[in-house]
């Protein structure tokens, strides 16, 4: 008799312990699932803010008329951010980090130039 409570108690315990592993899984699981729809949905908005930045500079271009110099600047910052995009839509979830550190400063730095290159265009309106 002893002997039989002492199994029940040990399947007891042992069923237990595999219900409490399967609720850790299943919640880890989920945080997996979580951190992956938010990696995809910043990729997402970082491909659409260069791919609109891409269309602007394509703008700029056609619309700058016969400046040689500054349709050169122009197509030196549209393929800076084209290769940011080819970066971006190569990024993981593991280096999404550097990658997306990389395409922010590259960003940025495009983003000044095309207002210098705004600004040189208004000059030589003005001018």
């Amino acid at each position: 008799m002893k002997l039989t409570i002492k199994i029940i108690t040990i399947l007891f315990f042992a069923g237990t312990l595999v219900s409490c592993s399967q609720e850790t899984k299943d919640e880890a699981k989920e945080e997996m699932r979580e951190v992956s729809n938010d990696f995809r949905a910043k990729k997402s908005e970082w491909v659409t803010k260069i791919e609109e930045e891409i269309n602007d500079v394509e703008n700029r271009i056609e619309g700058l008329g016969d400046d040689s110099e500054l349709e050169a600047e122009l197509e030196q910052a549209k393929q800076d951010l084209e290769d940011d995009l080819e970066d971006l839509n190569n990024a993981t979830e593991e280096s999404w980090e550097d990658v997306k550190g990389n395409v922010q400063k590259s960003y940025n730095d495009v983003k000044k130039k095309l207002n210098e290159i705004g600004e040189d265009i208004e000059e030589s309106v003005e001018g």
